[in-house]
């Protein structure tokens, strides 16, 4: 059984033109109605990847800045 998805920004739950497709959304909420964890997994600074962790309502910590930073969107908890 999956536990968890950590997914990268550019290239993988974005498109070319920075949005999340419906697609992806999708499949997002799939996996978190299965009771996986699901995050965004970036180099990308918290304050960058922030919005679109809200956006997705995630349920696990955002892992940012090439992983050293672990922290949920909404309750900024790390």
């Amino acid at each position: 059984m999956i536990k968890l998805l950590a997914l990268d920004l550019d290239g993988t739950l974005l498109d070319s033109t920075g949005s999340i497709p419906a697609q992806n959304r999708d499949a997002v909420r799939a996996a978190e109605a299965a009771g996986v964890l699901v995050t965004i997994a970036t180099g990308r600074r918290f304050r960058d990847a922030r919005p679109l962790g809200l956006e997705l309502e995630l349920n696990a910590p955002l892992v940012t800045h090439n992983g050293a930073l672990l922290k949920y969107a909404d309750s900024l908890k790390t």
